[in-house]
């Protein structure tokens, strides 16, 4: 059972100290609230470091950034919900004192040896830093029965960056990215509009707004980012690194409402969606989608590899997802840590690729397909996705 999905902060940092359980600065991915949300209703638990959990709640506090207030309220619970939806994970206090971790850290600091990190943060190379967390990240996820959510990194944010490359997938890894990007691939071009968008994207931001973005970004964050997602020099305290950063971006409030205040709009108008999803996903969805059909993909199942891209096709040829949501739902899926293999072949293979998929739409479609072929293997796997939307679509936004 795979219920759970964890988000990358800035982990790859703990690769430049000498213990991974020792706390350093994190944060949380702001783009998983405007690429969909999807996350938030697809599993029953989100998980992410303590320190991405308190750098959040202060930047709630201090500067009542909307991202961050989403976070907080998540980790607390939404009024109707039943009870937080993010959980903070003590990396200081994990069970068995935290072995599996340090193994990994150990790993991981022999392929990136000495100032290796710094250096990768200090060009910006967001591909190569992704693989770091994932390897490090990896068994604290499996212990929570987690995936780790990929291409959350965005320091193309602050400053031009280099094309990482990803280190060369196995043949395991290589099957789990062709069958993902055939889900993938029809849902992007169609370009659906399904899931929860929890926040306005970017790309729909007005000139003024975007504008204003690009000054206070270049102004108060791009010249310190870099120390700050490496938690040194001035942002080096253990506990409260991130208050300084914070601190000065607070002094530019009014650039920041600009976007806030819309953000506030669409996040009081759409939690009450998210709840609803997560209520019907827990009755018909996840016991499928957690149980089988995610640990199918991971493991390389032999009749998922084959049947998928005959599902898919079918899936094509069948009825539309009734626009009852409201924007694409992208989700990248990680890594299952169970060993290097999974690793590479969930994490670094499905982020790296870009593999940027509506779960929503895909899991919508292959419900068509219960009735359609009920002698396949996979097909009961799938029908308990057509009662989620069922339910879902007699909601009204």
């Amino acid at each position: 059972m795979i219920n759970g999905v964890y988000l990358p902060g800035w982990e790859y940092n703990r690769i430049l100290g000498t213990d991974p359980r020792t706390p350093r600065n994190s944060a949380l991915p702001g783009r998983v609230l405007w690429n969909g949300g999807a996350l938030f209703w697809m599993f029953e638990n989100v998980y992410c470091t303590k320190e991405s959990l308190e750098n959040e709640k202060y930047a709630a506090k201090r500067i009542r950034w909307t991202s961050s207030i989403i976070f907080k309220e998540l980790s607390g619970g939404l009024p109707g919900g039943d009870g937080p939806i993010i959980h903070e994970v003590d990396w200081s206090n994990l069970p068995g004192g935290g072995a599996e971790l340090v193994e990994a850290h150990e790993i991981v600091q022999e392929k990136n040896p000495g100032r290796k990190v710094r250096e990768l943060i200090d060009v910006g190379d967001d591909a190569a830093l992704e693989l770091i967390n994932y390897d490090l990240i990896a068994p604290v996820a499996d212990r929570l029965n987690s995936i780790v959510a990929g291409t959350l990194t965005s320091f193309r944010n602050w400053f031009p960056a280099t094309d990482g490359v990803p280190e060369p997938p196995s043949v395991k890894a290589q099957r789990i990215n062709d069958m993902l990007a055939l889900i993938a691939r029809p849902v992007d071009e169609a370009q659906a509009r399904n899931g929860v968008r929890l926040l306005r994207p970017p790309s729909q931001w007005s000139d003024e707004m975007e504008e204003r973005q690009k000054r206070v970004r270049a102004e108060v964050e791009e010249p310190f980012i870099r120390d700050l997602c490496a938690g040194e020099g001035e942002y080096s305290d253990p506990s409260r690194g991130f208050v300084p950063y914070i601190d000065r971006a607070a002094t530019r409030i009014a650039d920041y409402r600009v976007v806030d205040e819309p953000w506030e709009n669409d996040w009081t108008s759409r939690k009450e969606s998210l709840l609803r999803l997560r209520e019907a996903a827990s009755r018909h969805l996840w016991p499928t989608l957690h149980g089988d059909w995610i640990p199918a993909l991971l493991r390389n199942d032999p009749v998922a590899v084959a049947e998928f891209p005959r599902y898919v096709s079918s899936a094509l040829r069948s009825r539309r997802i009734a626009p009852w949501l409201n924007l694409n739902t992208r989700v990248v899926f990680g890594s299952l840590a169970a060993g290097s293999a999974s690793i590479v072949g969930a994490s670094s293979l499905i982020g790296h690729a870009a593999l940027v998929q509506d779960i929503a739409a895909i899991s919508g479609t292959l419900a068509s397909l219960a009735m359609a072929s009920p002698d396949r293997p996979l097909a009961p796997n799938v029908a308990p996705l057509a009662l989620f939307y069922q339910e879902a679509f007699k909601e009204k936004r």
